[in-house]
Order: C-alpha cells, then structure tokens, then sequence
C-alpha cells in the first residue's frame, strides 16, 4: 500500500493546482505541490490503500510481554497536562487480554517530572473487557485510577476507543464506537489533575503501560490519535471514521506498516516498533 490524498476539497483559490495530482511521495512522506495544499476549512486529506478501500490496512499485534510497544520518545506537545483525548481502533483477544493501549510517562520512576500523564490499560474479563484510565500527581505519583466496568468490549471484535478528558470539571469520558457509531460509556469524576510529567525520559508508549507496572498488551491496536483537547462524541465518531479532527491534534496514526510508524500529525513523530506482528486491520 501507499498514501494517496484524496480529492475532498479545493486547492489554494487562485494557485491553478489539483491536490489529486500535484504532490509527490517520497517513503512514507507526501509533499504537495505550492499552492495545491487544502485551502483553509476544507476536509484534510486521509490515508489510503492503493485501491481506494479504507480500513483494510495492517495493525500491530503487540503479543504482551514486557517489551513489545510502539515508542513515539519523548515530546514535549504529548506531556499533556490540560484537556486531552484519546482515540484508537483495538481488539482483544479471548481469555487474557491484558496490558497497556497507550501510556505517557516513565516506567518504574518516583520522580515527579516522570509520572504517567495518562494511561489506557486493559481490565475486566473474558468478553466482558473494560478499559481503566489513570493519571499521576504529586512528588510522590499519587494515581487517580479508574475501571469503566460498562464498557464490555467482546472478544475478537474491533472497537474504536475514544477518551476525553475536562481538567476544568477533573472528568474523564469512555466513548465505544462500532464502526457506525459511537456510544458514551460513562463519564467519571476525578480529584487531582495531573501533575509534572514531561521529564527527559518520559515518553509516549502505544501498547504498553508505565509507571511501577509495565506490561505490553496482548491484544491488537490500529489506528490511534492523541489531541490536548476534549473532543466532544461526534467528534470522537469523525476520528472512528478516518476524518481526524485537526483542531490540537498531537498525534495522528492513520495508517499502520511502517517501521518505524509514521504520526501525520503537526510533530512528525517517529514510532519505534519493538515485538510486535503485522496482521489485518479492521
């Protein structure tokens, strides 16, 4: 597969470009042609498969342990402390589900500047799966831990996960999606907000957790995203569907296979991809 842009808009007004012809492509960076960018308020261009059919690309099996992850290092736009949301297509297998979606911060650390800013774990049990949230705070990496029990993702079935975080009203809420649409799980109240972060060896890691336990998911992740705002459910259905929100996105992963991953987003983050296996995506 390569990326292709897709023609959902109109060029710069008045460059006489065509965004579906005036670009080039060079490894896993597309570069369009002066004046052939998307003209401001128009859809963002998406990644496809040669063919045209979205969704029937790759994901990364992360196959647990304690070492498999995809490391997008360490970045300051990612050591989130404000508003944040979260969003990436998962699948669980049966039985022993367990492990990290996405973390922020530095395993095994007392270090304020280290804590974990946020974190997606796995809990729950056989086709029942819930995903739990957390957050540090304090010199010490207190935790506001918490299990969205309503959220019973099923064994071997892909699921769009979408967190959005109000460090105003210190909530967090669990959206799921089916592929069609996105159903809020539950929105809970938190104490503390996070605190520090951001420390030198602090990094992002998809598919792994931080903090004092570290543990790679046993289950599949595709596309994933990361925004420093709170994207509201219709929202979190545009990032399901491949039509990102582009308003404080952070990280964007549209498209899995590369070594290492490649984020279209603003920072142009770079994933190294450690013990994890290419298989279908959804």
């Amino acid at each position: 597969y390569y990326p292709v842009p897709v023609m959902a808009w109109a060029a710069v007004a008045g460059s006489g470009k065509n965004p579906l012809t005036d670009y080039s492509i060079s490894g896993n960076v597309l570069t369009y042609t002066a004046g052939s960018e998307p003209a401001a308020g128009n859809a963002h261009w998406v990644w496809y498969l040669h063919n045209g059919v979205r969704g029937a690309g790759q994901a990364r099996d992360i196959g647990g342990g304690t070492t498999a992850m995809i490391n997008y290092g360490t970045s300051a736009a990612l050591a989130i402390l404000s508003d944040l949301s979260i969003g990436m297509w998962i699948k669980l297998p049966a039985i022993d589900a367990i492990g990290g979606f996405i973390s922020y911060g530095k395993a095994s650390s007392s270090l304020e500047a280290e804590n974990v800013l946020y974190q997606l774990h796995v809990s729950g049990q056989d086709n029942a799966w819930d995903p739990s949230y957390t957050h540090d705070y304090g010199a010490a990496g207190m935790k506001e831990l918490h299990q969205f029990t309503g959220a019973n993702l099923p064994n071997d079935e892909w699921r769009y996960i979408g967190v959005s975080r109000d460090v105003t009203a210190k909530t967090v809420s669990l959206y799921v999606g089916n592929g069609t649409t996105v159903t809020l799980i539950e929105t809970w109240a938190y104490t503390n907000n996070p605190t520090g972060g951001g420390g030198a060896t602090s990094k992002l890691e998809v598919g792994r957790t931080s903090g004092l336990s570290v543990a790679s998911l046993d289950g599949i992740i595709e596309e994933h995203y990361v925004w420093n705002r709170k994207l509201s459910a219709a929202e979190h259905e545009q990032a399901m569907k491949g039509n990102w929100p582009l308003t404080n996105n952070q990280l964007a992963v549209p498209v899995l296979g590369a070594s290492p991953e490649v984020d279209v987003g603003p920072n142009a983050l770079s994933g190294t991809v450690t013990g994890t296996s290419l298989v279908p995506g959804h």
